[in-house]
């Protein structure tokens, strides 16, 4: 886990982004599992069931498959879907290697990274919801967001809204998602605005 830190998420360097603003899948994968508690409390709290435990743990290995490369651009693959599918099957050989260091927990480990790359439940969906809402907002903190790409959030996010398994998850997250789109697009404030006015 500690080399989490030193492996940069590659992909954005095709967006023009310096090697000293590239972030890393330690950061990546924190700020995920954040805003995937975030979204998996919101529906808790609604009362609908979730499994708060594997939401966490789909957010915090998401990822570890690119630890040793295999991170490539959304722009890129679209335009190169053979480069995509061989970067997912050199992910998950990566997967498979790294679950060994789980030691007991292997199989388990195995499973969870199967469930991460289907997303067939609506934990793993959850997470992949918070995944598209942390790139959103690193290019957002960099200065690189752009319209097209709050569009192509906005949209991946529609169609994993979409496949939820329980239509209240659903019926919860949309209003959310919305708010935060329509915020994206408002100019950012002062962190300190409200104690200003005071003054």
């Amino acid at each position: 886990m500690e080399l989490t830190r030193s492996m940069p998420q590659t992909g954005y360097a095709l967006v023009g982004l310096s090697k000293h603003d590239l972030s890393d899948l330690a950061q990546h994968h924190y700020l995920v599992t954040v805003i995937a508690w975030q979204l998996a409390r919101r529906v808790h709290s609604a009362g609908i069931p979730i499994n708060l435990t594997r939401v966490l743990e789909c957010a915090l290995v998401h990822d570890l498959g690119e630890l040793t490369g295999g991170d490539i651009s959304t722009p890129y693959a679209k335009a190169n879907p053979d480069a995509r599918a061989k970067a997912k099957a050199f992910e998950e050989a990566n997967q498979l290697f790294i679950s060994r260091f789980f030691g007991a927990d292997e199989p388990y480990i195995q499973k969870l990274f199967i469930d991460v790359n289907q997303t067939n439940s609506d934990e793993s969906r959850l997470y992949k919801l918070a995944d598209y809402i942390e790139v959103t907002h690193y290019k957002l903190y960099v200065n690189r967001l752009s319209r097209n790409d709050v569009l192509l959030a906005t949209n991946k996010i529609e169609a994993v809204l979409q496949k939820m398994l329980n239509p209240q998850i659903r019926a919860i997250l949309t209003p959310i998602i919305e708010e935060w789109a329509n915020d994206l697009r408002l100019p950012p404030e002062e962190i300190f605005e409200e104690a200003k006015a005071a003054e």
